[in-house]
């Protein structure tokens, strides 16, 4: 008998409870195939061992088995609730950064009105062009306005309503300019432009016109005030606006059956309209400076063959016309 016997047989009670580790098991199993002494202990102790404890041994075994399995099915379960949890989680965090970021973007705030400049410009046809100057800012700005019921006529606080056309009330218009609480900047900066225009009637309606908001604003003109006159260059751009929006309305009546083929097919000439439009808004003084497209003018032939057309389809051209002279020449 050697070192390794004693060992063994040391081992040996452990192996036969099955409470032996795996390297045990396999130690005095492989010992056993080479020691016959060993061999025939073991064998005796097994034969020793009751038939009932036998039976407890497998009934234990077999219950720690199911318990040991039970809970590896309980942790698998867990470890699922909580990879599920934290999915859910990551899920309602990326949402909430999602719609913020969307709220962000589309939710507006007013800005101050010294950061900008509105002004008025009056056409010879009578009618007003509202001008925003956004002193050269890379926000993504836009102009908006509100009109309320003038508190000295009615002895009271401004009351906000909707402009009714022909209605003959004390009004005040607010125009503001606004951006998004998170402003992406842009490449160029805003373009100056007419952002309205109000014919003599609807201007009458209005004691006062307010740059800015009812709680912080300046007054840029109040009835009875002069209103500078419009340059050529703006004059011009209207001239064309004016048939642009001709064409347009004939094209409305077209799709409602009330003009024919022919007058639909003048439409051909809004691309050139809108080149030349496109062509005389850059020149435009009120609007400096120009950051956008700019298109190239048309020959004056074509000019002239255009409003020929146009006439002769029965566009009204009932505003001063910058081409007035070349025509009688024709």
């Amino acid at each position: 008998m050697n070192k390794d016997c004693g060992i063994v047989r040391d081992l040996m009670p452990l192996v036969i409870d099955d409470v032996a580790g795996s390297e045990s098991k396999e130690f005095v199993e492989t010992h056993l195939t080479g020691c016959e002494e060993c061999k025939k202990l073991y064998q005796e102790m097994k034969t020793d061992l009751p038939a009932e404890t036998e039976k407890e041994e497998g009934a234990i075994q077999k219950a720690f088995s199911a318990a040991a399995e039970k809970m590896k099915k309980k942790r698998r379960i867990r470890t699922l609730k909580h990879v599920l949890l934290g999915v859910l989680i990551a899920s309602l965090v990326f949402g909430a950064g999602v719609f913020g970021y969307v709220r962000l973007t589309q939710t507006r705030k007013h800005i101050y009105y010294g950061d900008y400049r509105v002004y008025l410009s009056e056409l010879k046809n009578g009618n007003v062009v509202f001008t925003v100057d956004y002193n050269g800012s890379e926000d993504d700005l836009a102009v908006g306005m509100e009109v309320f019921e003038d508190s000295d006529s009615q002895g009271g606080d401004e009351k906000r309503i909707l402009p009714v056309e022909g209605e003959e009330r004390n009004l005040i218009m607010y125009v503001y300019v606004d951006k998004p609480i998170l402003s992406r900047k842009l490449e160029n900066p805003m373009q100056n432009h007419g952002f309205m225009v109000l014919t003599p009637d609807k201007m009458a309606a209005y004691t006062e016109i307010r740059q800015g908001v009812p709680d912080e604003y300046q007054t840029i003109w109040r009835k009875g005030d002069p209103i500078g006159k419009a340059s050529d260059q703006m004059e011009e751009y209207y001239f064309w606006n004016n048939i642009d929006e001709q064409l347009w309305e004939r094209m409305r009546e077209y799709d409602q059956g009330k003009v024919s083929f022919a007058d639909y097919m003048l439409e051909g000439t809004r691309s050139a309209i809108f080149q030349q439009m496109s062509a005389v808004a850059p020149t435009v003084p009120e609007w400096q400076p120009w950051t956008t497209y700019r298109g190239d003018p048309l020959e004056q032939e074509t000019i002239k063959r255009i409003l020929s057309d146009l006439r002769d389809a029965g566009i009204i051209i009932d505003r001063p016309n910058p081409y007035e002279s070349e025509e009688e020449t024709q």
